[in-house]
């Protein structure tokens, strides 16, 4: 008799230790949130880098240690005057996982290689353009992750394939080529909190280009250490949270 007590004591503790355990994992799960991505590419002509950085950046963020099942990653391009400056929509993806253990690792990798290159191949298609409205592509941007449930750590970024050159934005222009010791006025800071902001390839642009004429124009403002460190104040001036930003002088290599 004292052996069947022990027994159902030890199958009720057994099934109550289950079921918490259960629990757990349903509040935990509940309480997750998938890490979404976007990709801002800078479709100006004074920007050299070019699709196979926006590749690296996609895969970059599939192997992001936050990204999961519901993970997705989202590519928008600068807009112009078609679209009133406002950035365009290139596509949105899931992030490729593997649905269970008998596809393995291979099919998952295979998969991701092959969204990369639909990627790349849209990418390719996108036009230049001769302007930069880099603030409000990235505005928009966060605003996208923040409607997708991103904020404090869900591990979020938006990564911006662009020289920094803005151009949409007059009073950011303005503080870029300033050359005095002056602070003009900028736009109201974007809230990035708990959102990463990877600026990539901003080393990488170009300074003149031919005209249909044949003349050469200046596309961007020679570069020295004093602009450079102009570039990252003023941007980093720009959000909330200047200590989740980024600044990487080439695309695709880290």
């Amino acid at each position: 008799m004292k052996r069947k007590i022990i027994i159902i004591v030890l199958a009720v503790l057994s099934g109550a230790a289950i079921l918490g355990v259960g629990l757990w994992r349903a509040h935990v799960a509940g309480k997750s949130k998938s890490a979404h991505f976007v990709i801002v590419r800078d479709l100006s002509d004074s920007v050299l880098s070019g699709c196979d950085c926006t590749a690296a950046l996609v895969k970059r963020a599939f192997a992001d240690t936050h990204a999961g099942n519901g993970s997705t990653v989202t590519l928008t391009g600068t807009g112009d005057a078609s679209s009133a400056g406002e950035p365009k929509l290139v596509m949105s993806v899931p992030v490729p996982a593997t649905r269970n253990a008998l596809e393995g690792r291979d099919a998952a990798g295979k998969l991701r290689e092959k969204v990369i290159g639909d990627i790349k191949a849209e990418c390719e298609k996108l036009k230049q353009t001769k302007v930069s409205p880099i603030f409000i592509a990235i505005k928009r941007a966060v605003e996208h992750l923040r409607a997708s449930g991103c904020g404090k750590e869900t591990g979020c970024t938006v990564y911006v394939q662009s020289d920094l050159e803005e151009t949409g934005d007059v009073q950011i222009k303005a503080a870029l080529n300033r050359t005095g010791t002056d602070k003009p006025p900028l736009p109201e800071p974007i809230n990035n909190d708990g959102i990463g902001i990877v600026f990539s390839g901003i080393a990488e642009t170009s300074g003149e280009s031919a005209g249909t004429d044949g003349r050469k124009r200046n596309l961007t403002p020679a570069h020295n250490p004093q602009r450079a460190d102009r570039i990252r104040t003023v941007w980093s001036a720009l959000f909330t949270a200047p200590d989740q930003l980024t600044f990487e002088p080439y695309c695709g290599a880290k």
